[in-house]
């Protein structure tokens, strides 16, 4: 007994980080879920010790009279335990404070109207809280810096009216380079920055979009042709999202939250803010048709979005939180060939060429990929899940060569849908596509 409570005391350790990640758990929902299985695990080890020492010694003595006291308590706390284990599965550990946010700048561009100036936005390091800023002005055509008067930069919260729009004045740097310290991109969510440039007598002002990450979320993603991201708070309680379909075209967006024990999350309101690759976001505000589970229509076009809830707990919290989804055109349709291959376009002029082949019992799956001409096309970050019969299984890929990988898999023959996931030529891709496996 005593191994089995070291070992799982090692194991929580080093799941949760450390000791210092034990330690910050405990104040969590998965923490106090955690600490009361560990309790009913304490009281049934003491309930089995009386059985086995006092109970059974005296069951002439007394008729069994004690160990049918006990035994009854026994069952009630092992399936409290069971319980309490189910909770556990359904919430994730929280996460650090002391863990350091990702620091990636934020960028976005735009031109004005007539498309004779273009304004590149950078903001690091894209969190809430105090950013630098850098704001570039060039010529479209020829990439040469155009000289200003001045530029100023409006922020205003989409979906936020409640928050006042702000101002930072930017400070000439030459060669069409302006620059500023602030801290008005305040929470994250998207936000609108409007560039207002002074240009000799004239002023030009255009709009761009940023989506500024909430550093506490922990954010995961389940394989899959319809891909569920799970974002988990500190407090324990969590969000799952996704897509249907997660292709190009009409879609229609589900959200469900969940409180800290796993259960749902009674919800005052629920909004989404879609930012597309290009142009200005959408705002869906989400119909709930369950105290914790809302859904909304809208129309996606291929590649990658930005997409941010907001949402609002009858117990007066929020949950806000960005994530970024690769939006394929459509399920891609493979070029015609034997069962177990495929080739089917990525886009950008890229294509992946799929293998499978069987030969004792497991599956081989060969990824070929192919830039436009022929040549192998070098693949940065890349992922495979197969799906079948309402499952799906991420597949581990080994590089053998520049643009060749190998994945091995009891795949059972039959029809069954792919879904890769990567990065290529410094372009993202996400496509799904059916394939017989031999």
């Amino acid at each position: 007994m005593a191994i089995v409570v070291a070992t799982g005391l090692i194991r929580a350790t080093t799941e949760l980080g450390g000791w210092s990640g034990f330690a910050r758990a405990l104040g969590s929902g998965y923490g106090r879920v955690l600490l009361a299985k560990a309790a009913l695990a304490a009281a049934l080890i003491a309930l089995g010790g009386i059985n086995r020492y006092r109970a059974l010694p005296r069951i002439r003595s007394d008729g069994g009279r004690l160990l049918r006291t006990v035994v009854p308590g026994e069952v009630l706390t092992g399936v409290a335990i069971l319980a309490l284990t189910g909770a556990l599965t359904s919430l994730a550990p929280p996460s650090g404070p002391g863990a350091p946010a990702r620091r990636v700048a934020l960028v976005a561009q735009g031109t004005n109207f007539a498309t004779t100036v273009r304004v590149r936005l950078t903001v690091s390091p894209g969190l809430p809280g105090s950013n630098d800023v850098v704001v570039g002005l060039q010529d479209p055509d020829t990439g040469r810096p155009i000289p200003a008067e001045g530029v100023t930069l409006r922020f205003e919260c989409v979906g936020r009216p409640d928050l006042a729009p702000r101002t930072l004045e930017l400070e000439a740097r030459g060669g069409g380079r302006f620059t500023g310290t602030g801290t008005q991109l305040a929470i994250p969510g998207v936000w609108q920055v409007t560039a207002r440039l002074q240009l000799g007598s004239e002023a030009e002002e255009i709009p761009l979009w940023l989506a500024v990450p909430n550093p506490e979320a922990r954010l995961s993603r389940s394989p899959g042709a319809l891909p569920i991201t799970t974002v988990a708070f500190p407090s324990g309680e969590q969000v799952q999202v996704y897509l249907d379909p997660a292709v190009a075209g009409r879609s229609t967006y589900h959200l469900t939250a969940f409180d800290a024990v796993g259960g749902e999350l009674a919800l005052r309101s629920a909004e989404l803010v879609a930012l597309p690759p290009e142009g200005p976001p959408t705002r869906v505000p989400l119909r709930l048709l369950s105290p914790g589970h809302g859904v909304g229509e809208l129309e996606l076009s291929s590649g990658p979005w930005t997409l941010s809830f907001l949402v609002e707990t009858r117990s007066g919290g929020s949950l806000v939180a960005s994530y970024r989804q690769v939006i394929p055109a459509s399920e891609a349709s493979p070029a015609a060939g034997p069962p177990g291959f495929a080739r089917v376009d990525l886009g950008e002029g890229r294509t992946v060429q799929v293998l499978v082949a069987r030969a004792t019992g497991a599956a081989e799956i060969h990824l070929r990929f192919y830039r436009e001409g022929g040549g192998a096309l070098e693949v940065g970050s890349l992922s495979l899940s197969v799906s079948r019969g309402g499952t799906s299984a991420g597949i581990p890929l080994e590089r053998i060569e520049t643009g060749h990988f190998l994945g091995s898999s009891d795949l059972p023959s039959g029809r069954a849908t792919f879904h890769l996931a990567g990065e290529a030529a410094g372009e993202p891709f996400e496509v799904s596509f059916p394939l017989e496996i031999p």
